[in-house]
């Protein structure tokens, strides 16, 4: 989803796989009215405290949400945000994303995309043979429509995965947001199905590239190694 707020002047601008769903679950309060009930599934709220887009309720949205004047939902690109608010609300606003290992964040959106299948795989082998097929295929998202506007990257602040609590906090003091004593949702997690395998042990050579190549944003905007075995393993 894409999350606006008018009183602190921010946009949450959703990646996948990223812990976008816990955070922006933890900072829609700052973009309803009095009264909103956070939910994993919710419908699209405008007010003038904000927007809220539409999360996890496919069957109300256009065929091509992201195209659609005016529809806001999951994964809505930094340009038609922009174009949407108005490119001086826009440019204005603090616009804030999350990030992950790209690596970890590969595994995990393979283990969401065939979480149903993921049972009847038999072996490691196979799950790594299926992974490996799924990244050399390259049909996987990248976000980069997500964070950029014509080659140029737009967000002002990210909170890392790694970093989730620590990063959140940050953010949301220096903007005054206030958050939920409860802390962050846990939400999709793909932590059941990746078991205990080694996050290094899912790549060959060609994959490590190949993610290297499409996710290079990740890595030169962050700190991130290079090579899979030099991280540990996401839980979700």
């Amino acid at each position: 989803m894409v999350l606006v707020s008018n009183p602190y002047k921010f946009i949450f601008l959703k990646t996948g796989k990223t812990a976008g769903t816990s955070v922006e679950m933890a900072l829609e309060p700052a973009c309803a009215p009095k009264g909103h009930e956070v939910k994993e599934r919710v419908a699209t709220v405008i007010s003038e405290t904000g927007i809220v887009g539409s999360r996890l309720l496919p069957c109300t949205l256009p065929p091509q949400p992201a195209l659609e004047r005016g529809t806001w939902c999951n994964h809505k690109s930094a340009a038609h945000i922009r174009r949407d608010l108005g490119e001086m609300r826009f440019n204005s606003y603090t616009k804030i994303t999350t990030v992950r290992n790209p690596f970890d964040q590969c595994v995990s959106a393979f283990h969401w995309q065939h979480r149903r299948l993921i049972d009847l795989i038999d072996g490691f082998a196979q799950l790594r043979s299926a992974f490996q097929a799924y990244i050399k295929a390259r049909d996987w998202v990248t976000n980069k429509p997500i964070v950029f506007i014509d080659g140029t990257y737009i967000i002002d602040r990210a909170i890392r995965f790694e970093h989730l609590h620590e990063d959140l906090s940050a953010v949301a003091n220096d903007l005054g947001i206030p958050l939920q004593p409860a802390g962050l949702p846990h939400t999709k997690s793909t932590s059941n199905t990746r078991k205990s395998y080694l996050l290094a042990d899912y790549y060959d050579q060609t994959c490590i590239d190949i993610v290297r190549e499409r996710l290079a944003w990740v890595f030169e905007h962050f700190d991130y190694p290079d090579h899979p075995q030099f991280i540990e393993q996401g839980q979700s």
